[in-house]
């Protein structure tokens, strides 16, 4: 196929996902609020997403919550700490790994029912930095939520991780 062809139907599909509302070009990244409101953000019912000044005060208030076992707010505050511009690389990679003990932790009571949620947070974690040596605690959980939801093949791929 000549590239101008491919460039046409590329145009054409693109066209036709806008305009038919396609989700994928609706939930795009968060967008930027009215300047009166304060928020960094919208979600995607248009409420205010309010980012600390400081990452450091956002970890900070995430290390609270889970001290106080709040896990489903903590969940909640990491997931939109993560929207933050001045993440530093190291902050980033610890906010992906403490979102993956996080959701195992919220979820893993009922793995069957979230295990895609799960499998998505430690995903993003252990490709995020390949190298880290907290990739293994992610393999662990990984492995334990797919036996408990009957996945033994998946959970086998998991295990085989930590070797």
């Amino acid at each position: 196929m000549r590239s101008h062809t491919r460039f046409a139907l590329c145009r054409l599909f693109t066209a036709m996902f806008l305009v038919s509302g396609f989700p994928c070009w609706s939930a795009a990244a968060p967008s930027a609020p009215p300047p009166d409101s304060g928020a960094a953000y919208t979600d995607e019912r248009g409420q205010p997403i309010l980012l600390p000044a400081d990452p450091a005060d956002g970890l900070a208030e995430i290390e609270r919550a889970v001290r106080q076992r709040e896990f489903r707010n903590a969940l909640d505050l990491t997931g939109t700490l993560l929207l933050h511009p001045a993440l530093t690389r190291e902050q980033r990679g610890e906010l992906l790994h403490r979102k993956a003990e996080l959701a195992y932790a919220v979820h893993g009571n009922d793995p069957t029912a979230h295990l895609e949620a799960i499998i998505e947070a430690g995903m993003l974690a252990v490709h995020y930095n390949p190298h880290d040596p907290r990739n293994a605690d992610v393999y662990l959980r990984l492995g334990e939520a797919s036996l408990k939801a009957g996945n033994i093949p998946e959970a086998r791929g998991y295990f085989a991780q930590l070797r």
